[in-house]
This record gives C-alpha cells, sequence and structure tokens, in this order.
C-alpha cells in the first residue's frame, strides 16, 4: 500500500424502493405500501464524525448554534443558569415526561435553552469581554480547572453583576459557609494575594 492510497473506503448503500420480502403472503389481510417513503439525505462523513443533513420539521423554531468551545461556555455557566433556568426546567421536565424519548419532542424546549445561553454570552461579550477573555483563556490553558482561575473570576463576576445583574451562586452549596469562588484564602489557588 503506498503513501498516498486511502486505507478506507466508503461505499454508498442504497436503499431498496420496495419491501425485500413477500410481505402480503405473511399477513394478506393487510396493505402496504409498494415504496417505501422515507425522507432520506445521505449522511456525511468527516473522519470519525457522522453528520446527518437531513433538515428540521418546519414545525421546529430555526435557532443558530453557539458556536462556542467548552472554556467560554464553562466561563459562563454559572450566568447561563442564572437567567435560562426556567427554560433549563421547562426542557428537563419535557424530557423527564417522555421516558427517554423525547428527542424530537422536546426540541422546540432545547431551542429556548440554545436561544437564551446565547443571549448570555452575547451580553457578557458586549458588557465584559476583556474579562470575559481573561478567564476563559485562562480556563483554557489550565485544564478547565476553575481553581486556578479564580484571579480572574472576580473581575468577570462583578462586571456581569455590575451590568447584567446576574450573580454566580453554586448549587447545592451550604448556605452557612462561604461559597468557594468568595473565600480569601484558596486551598490549590495560584498567588491569590496578588489580586
Amino acid at each position: 500500500m503506498s503513501a498516498r492510497e486511502p486505507r478506507y473506503a466508503i461505499h454508498t448503500i442504497s436503499a431498496p424502493s420496495t419491501a425485500c420480502f413477500p410481505v402480503s403472503a405473511v399477513l394478506p389481510d393487510l396493505e402496504y405500501p409498494s415504496v417505501l417513503t422515507y425522507h432520506f439525505s445521505p449522511p456525511r462523513f468527516n473522519q470519525q464524525v457522522l453528520i446527518d443533513t437531513t433538515p428540521l420539521p418546519d414545525h421546529i423554531p430555526k435557532v443558530p448554534e453557539i458556536g462556542a468551545s467548552s472554556a467560554p461556555l464553562l466561563s459562563a455557566s454559572y450566568f447561563i443558569g442564572a437567567r435560562c433556568k426556567p427554560y433549563n426546567d421547562d426542557y428537563m421536565h419535557c424530557k423527564d415526561q417522555s421516558n427517554g424519548k423525547g428527542e424530537m419532542d422536546c426540541l422546540r424546549e432545547g431551542r429556548k435553552v440554545t436561544r437564551c445561553a446565547g443571549s448570555v454570552l452575547e451580553d457578557i461579550n458586549k458588557s465584559c469581554l476583556d474579562e470575559f477573555r481573561k478567564h476563559w483563556e485562562c480556563l483554557d490553558n489550565n485544564n478547565q480547572q476553575l481553581w486556578q482561575c479564580r484571579r480572574w473570576e472576580r473581575p468577570l463576576n462583578k462586571c456581569v453583576f455590575d451590568n447584567l445583574k446576574l450573580e454566580k451562586t453554586i448549587p447545592g452549596a451550604p448556605e452557612n459557609e462561604t461559597p468557594v469562588h468568595l473565600r480569601k484564602k484558596q486551598i490549590f489557588a495560584h498567588s491569590i494575594a496578588s489580586q
């Protein structure tokens, strides 16, 4: 095998237009269509990723994807949670009610969550871009460990609270203790005193 030959070949398989076995011979009382009516778009392969190009149904609202990597999403996650909690709760309630089969049933609620998260990121980028960028770049460079980026997290939290009135709260944190991100002395912090 030369260096230019592909290691894998992709073969396209076309779906048959009629049933492969005589269904009417098995159950003669029922009528079956002679042609399968599937809306099928051929998938695109991008190395290991399968992208389904079949469009969503028309009753599902169109929403652009957020397009952010994991570090900016982690940096803004508490603010997204603060503003989008009702939408998140609706989505999770829909998923619970559908018993694990709510992929299509809950798309409308999922789109509301996406739209809300996108609006939070837009507002943070407009109001606190420098603080936001410093924090998520720190997360990106430090294996997304929040404790290593407290130095840049505090100015971001202050800016978001002052401009957007969104406050970072950690769900399930004990009420009688100071939250970990507000403590003066951090156990695993890199020179918090120099802040």
